[in-house]
């Protein structure tokens, strides 16, 4: 019983007429949000919130890094970090 109502929910509406194609002056995205359900649209929107909340944990954590120091002129190739501190 279980598989069949949720075959039902695949089903298609017959009874609405099929949407025009869109004018090549629109954006795909606009027209399929335009035509997606409310299931579609309501998954959109927390995939939405999702995103963003998710963009607020990667530039917290990023700001937490310290800035980084200033690189130090170079040595001499022949030269080590360890004679040059003497």
């Amino acid at each position: 019983m279980a598989f069949l109502s949720l075959l039902a929910l695949f089903q298609d509406d017959l009874s609405t007429s099929p949407v025009a194609p869109a004018a090549n002056n629109s954006s795909a995205l606009l027209e399929m949000i335009h035509n997606s359900g409310p299931v579609a649209f309501a998954v959109l929107i927390i995939l939405l919130i999702c995103s963003v909340f998710s963009w607020m944990i990667m530039l917290s954590k990023w700001s937490l890094f310290p800035p980084r120091p200033h690189p130090e002129p170079a040595l001499h190739p022949g030269v080590s970090q360890v004679h040059a501190a003497q």
